[in-house]
This record gives structure tokens, C-alpha cells and sequence, in this order.
């Protein structure tokens, strides 16, 4: 059985992939001046890896003011499985956050477990390809007139279904 991190495209091992999670805590202060988010997590039995998870969620519980209205697609490679239940959880908080989801042609999804392999996936290929361009596309529309022009939020009114 493969222990963590192995089989991860690039060989990018757990502990190196928190460091970079990590990284992207502590700079939350410069997530108001991002255009786009991008993120990096392991799978771990078929999903996210818990750490990971909980550093995801946190991050966007504690600064989630500061991506709102910023663009967001989540891409993920994998060997075999597990990545429509990682590609689901990485898409949440986006849709929670109130920040448009780029889309592509199908699920932004490229296997591949050795160095090179997902380069051979050419539908996966083609979906990143036009998912970038969507991304493109859509910092321009956002941008078209030299500053953001965002919609308007209604205040949120939260219901409890159990009174």
C-alpha cells in the first residue's frame, strides 16, 4: 500500500504541500490584492487529506472576506481515484465565499501518477486549456474598465430550520 504522498504527480510529498499550504496562511493579509486563487492539496483515501482540509476550511473561515469576488477554479491530478470527491470539496468554499467558480468543458480533472503521465491525458490537457482561457477571459471582463466592477451583495439572512 502506498503510504502518503507517494503516487503524487511530481512526487510533491505531504510535508512539502502543508509548507506550501502553510505559506499561504500566514500571507492572508495578501489575499485581498490576488486576482485568482490557486491551491495545492493531497488526496489521502479518496479525498483530501484531513490536515489539509482543516487548513482549507480555516483559512477561508478566518480571511474569507478577503477572496470574495475573486475568481477561483480547483484542478486535481491524480493516479486513479478520488478526484471528483476532491475536485467537490476544493469547490465549496469557492461557491460559500461568494467567488465565481471558473468552469471548463468537463471536470477540471488530469490523471496521471509518474512524472510526464499526465501530460498524455489529452482530454485532461484540453480541459486545463480551456479552463485557463475561461480564467482569462473572465479577469478581463472584471477588469475591462480599469477597476473591479462587482455586483452589489444583499446582507445575509441566515434560517435555522430547528427553532
Amino acid at each position: 500500500m502506498a503510504g502518503r504522498g507517494e503516487g503524487c504527480p511530481g512526487d510533491v510529498e505531504p510535508a512539502v504541500a502543508g509548507e506550501q499550504l502553510v505559506g499561504a496562511l500566514i500571507r492572508l493579509q495578501e489575499l485581498h490584492e490576488a486576482v485568482e486563487l490557486r491551491r495545492i492539496a493531497w488526496t489521502d483515501v479518496g479525498s483530501l487529506a484531513g490536515e489539509v482540509l482543516s487548513l482549507i476550511q480555516r483559512m477561508f473561515f478566518s480571511a474569507g472576506s478577503k477572496v470574495v469576488n475573486k475568481p477561483a477554479a480547483a484542478v486535481c491530478v491524480c493516479r486513479r481515484g478520488g478526484a471528483t470527491a476532491a475536485f467537490q470539496t476544493l469547490n465549496m468554499p469557492f461557491e460559500m465565499m461568494n467567488m465565481p467558480v471558473v468552469t471548463s468543458q468537463y471536470w477540471n480533472i488530469v490523471y496521471g501518477r509518474e512524472e510526464g503521465q499526465a501530460a498524455l491525458d489529452t482530454e485532461g490537457m484540453q480541459t486545463m486549456r480551456t479552463m485557463a482561457n475561461n480564467m482569462a477571459w473572465l479577469l478581463k471582463k472584471i477588469h475591462a474598465n480599469g477597476s473591479p466592477d462587482y455586483p452589489i451583495r444583499e446582507e445575509w439572512q441566515p434560517m435555522n430550520f430547528i427553532r
